[in-house]
């Protein structure tokens, strides 16, 4: 475990602690957590897009969202930065729009 690296949310303490018993990370865990960094970040401010954020965002960019995972994190993101309530959907037109959002929000 690498103790210079910063926690950024709950994904990373179930990564160390994961990492510690000997279980390795598969591409799940990974998308798990990114969602629980998101869901729960340490001392960040609530409209704040971190790099692993934009990562995402331009990842899924421009493409057909079929993943439920990502559309979930897209929501959760979208909602905390902007505080809104929307519920998850499959509208690639709204998702395309909220990506662009996101991706344009200057608030580092």
């Amino acid at each position: 475990m690498n103790k210079k690296t910063k926690t950024k949310g709950l994904g990373d303490v179930v990564k160390n602690v994961t990492e510690v018993l000997g279980i390795e990370q598969c591409d799940g865990c990974i998308k798990r957590q990114e969602i629980l960094n998101n869901i729960l970040p340490f001392g960040t401010k609530d409209n704040i897009i971190s790099d692993d954020d934009k990562g995402v965002l331009n990842r899924i960019k421009g493409t057909d969202v079929k993943s439920s995972t990502d559309r979930h994190y897209l929501f959760s993101l979208y909602n905390r930065v902007f505080q809104t309530k929307l519920k998850v959907c499959q509208c690639q037109d709204q998702i395309n729009d909220m990506i662009e959002k996101l991706l344009n929000q200057d608030v580092e």
